[in-house]
């Protein structure tokens, strides 16, 4: 199966929604083909991203932190009313860079299925050294305990 992402221009005329209910919230199989769009909410779009170091620096001066194996989690709450992500994952941590890109790409997934319940934080995501030891299924399962940890904790 194949992952299309639409950015802000639509796709195939030939291709038509054939689950309604997936469409309305941005995903969905589409008739004559065996792609996904993800669009809407499913996105990791730029406005789903911390992109400024001002940014970074508003979330570390006043954060709660969340600690995971292998990594930690920064979050204060924003006024955007959406989830925003940023990553640090530094070359002293992990030092191949195929290692980095596969957390980051764990990492992203993870939040893209979280943000709706992150509403109106800013979360960076920062990696130590111990997260190699762990499997992507182990860091998947750390991942969604800690968004959930981050829910409570925020929620006051």
């Amino acid at each position: 199966m194949r992952v299309a992402r639409v950015a802000g221009r639509g796709f195939l005329p030939e291709t038509r929604c054939i689950d309604p209910a997936v469409a309305g919230r941005g995903c969905g199989f589409f008739q004559n083909s065996n792609t996904i769009l993800l669009t809407g909410e499913f996105r990791f779009g730029k406005d789903s991203r911390l992109l400024k170091p001002a940014d970074f620096r508003r979330v570390f001066q006043q954060a709660v932190k969340i600690h995971g194996a292998g990594f930690t989690l920064f979050a204060r709450r924003n006024e955007l009313g959406r989830a925003r992500l940023g990553m640090a994952v530094g070359r002293k941590a992990v030092r191949r860079a195929v290692d980095r890109n596969r957390i980051r790409r764990l990492v992203r997934e993870s939040f893209r299925h979280h943000k709706n319940d992150l509403s109106s934080l800013d979360i960076v995501f920062l990696a130590r050294r111990e997260i190699l030891a762990h499997s992507g299924t182990m860091l998947n399962k750390q991942l969604n305990l800690a968004w959930k940890r981050l829910e409570k904790r925020c929620a006051s």
